[in-house]
């Protein structure tokens, strides 16, 4: 994905932020977590939310996104809905979907629901299908090409198209190389040898990386313990997830940990002092 698409795919959230006069967000994956490549979105300038996270903390929100919003979107055949967040407002969540993956939600608010701040817009019901068809238009097909047209899911064999799907929504699980080949009717042997000729590396290395960049997105966006995100992320045990992640990322976890909320720190000043 090109620097120009991504930028293409900001200025459509922007817009339609614009035509309700509040903030529209991208979340990334089932657990809807903040997609890094949207620079301009991983702290985004509303003073409401800063004024909620300055007062209850960020974890609060970040909380609100990953559990209870996510959570909603487990449902068989998630629909777009209202919710209301800690601090009392009103979002409205549009769920991007490629079924039977999740690739996201678009998230739209603050409203003022029962804040009594005169300062954000009211929701209005009639705005739920012109901001649906709008998602549908403009951010599902950008979505698609972001999440979907890379060289791991471009492949021309729909048993390893399905098993790519499985890994990317269970991975939580405890998920076997035997389990996968079950689910797409070949033998383990087979499975293994077209996966690998398929996708360039093998099936454990494949759902290890999966589970990494979710945890990652955890220790970056969120104040769970970290066995907590080992349980969420599929690992065998606290040892086995530093292990594996250290492989991938160069660094412990609470290392990494102290790194992201360094930068988050840092461009949370800049956002407040007009730098960004």
């Amino acid at each position: 994905m090109s620097e120009q698409n991504w930028q293409l795919f900001a200025e459509e959230l922007r817009d339609i932020g614009v035509l309700v006069n509040t903030c529209c967000l991208w979340k990334s994956g089932p657990g809807l977590f903040t997609e890094l490549r949207l620079k301009e979105q991983r702290l985004h300038n509303c003073t409401f939310c800063i004024s909620t996270k300055r007062k209850y903390g960020e974890s609060i929100c970040t909380r609100h996104d990953t559990e209870t919003l996510a959570n909603s979107l487990k449902e068989p055949e998630p629909a777009p809905r209202l919710h209301r967040c800690p601090a009392g407002a009103e979002e409205f969540l549009i769920p991007v979907m490629n079924p039977p993956r999740i690739l996201g939600a678009v998230l739209v608010g603050p409203f003022r629901g029962i804040t009594g701040n005169s300062d954000l817009p009211v929701w209005r019901a009639e705005l739920a299908p012109v901001l649906e068809r709008m998602v549908q238009k403009n951010i599902v097909p950008l979505c698609r090409e972001i999440y979907l047209s890379s060289p791991r899911h471009v492949v021309d064999d729909p048993r390893i198209a399905e098993v790519l799907d499985y890994l990317d929504i269970h991975f939580s699980q405890n998920i076997s190389l035997k389990m996968a080949a079950e689910r797409v009717y070949l033998s383990e042997s087979r499975l293994s040898h077209l996966f690998k000729e398929k996708c360039g590396e093998d099936f454990s290395t494949y759902l290890a990386k999966v589970r990494v960049r979710v945890a990652e997105s955890l220790l970056r966006d969120t104040l769970l313990s970290t066995e907590e995100i080992v349980l969420r992320c599929g690992f065998n045990n606290r040892s086995h997830f530093s292990c594996i992640f250290k492989k991938y990322n160069g660094m412990a976890p609470g290392q990494f940990r102290r790194k992201a909320q360094k930068e988050n720190r840092l461009l949370r000043e800049k956002i407040l002092s007009g730098e960004i």
